[in-house]
């Protein structure tokens, strides 16, 4: 065994592509299948496999991701970071943002070339919304509300999410404004 992380001699490895429907939780499920197989073609093949360096320009640490990290902030990234910060934090943490002064949970969205002021609310339909971002802008397709059910975006639109108007900002819940 190494003291260091990504270090030592690997008997066998796989890749994976990442497809653009890919979600934190659709890659946990996919490596965790893949190495379940690795584990036991491994141990059959033991006596046979010659063990490999590793590139150490390729060792990374990844620390534990904190529920801040996964606030969506609409000023700083640009809507294809956004939508990648959405599938990567599904299903644990959870990407989220303040829409109509309310905490939502953002588990799909898209990316769209539109843009104007970060943080507001350029496209409002009946069953849509989009929120400018630093570049471009990010249409959620399905939310999840404190304590509630995901649903589809356009559900929220009807219902808790009715009060979102063309022009809002979503920097900040309404309690953080008024304290």
């Amino acid at each position: 065994m190494a003291s260091r992380i990504d270090a030592g001699l690997m008997l066998r490895r796989e890749a994976t592509p990442i497809g653009p429907a890919d979600t934190g939780g659709t890659l946990h499920d996919r490596l965790s299948q893949i190495g379940a197989g690795l584990i036991v073609a491994t141990l059959r093949d033991y006596d046979a496999i010659e063990p490999q360096h590793q590139d150490a320009s390729q060792a990374c640490y990844a620390r534990k991701i904190n529920k801040d990290e996964a606030r969506l902030r609409w000023e700083q990234h640009s809507a294809a970071e956004l939508e990648r910060r959405v599938r990567a934090f599904n299903p644990r943490p959870g990407a989220w943002a303040f829409l109509a002064g309310e905490r939502l949970k953002i588990l799909r969205a898209e990316a769209l070339a539109a843009s104007g002021a970060p943080g507001t609310v350029i496209e409002r339909g009946k069953e849509t919304a989009a929120i400018a971002c630093k570049q471009g802008s990010l249409r959620p397709l399905e939310v999840q509300p404190s304590g509630g059910k995901a649903m589809a975006m356009a559900a929220w639109l009807r219902g808790r999410g009715a009060a979102l108007a063309l022009g809002d900002q979503c920097i900040e819940s309404r309690r953080d404004a008024t304290s």
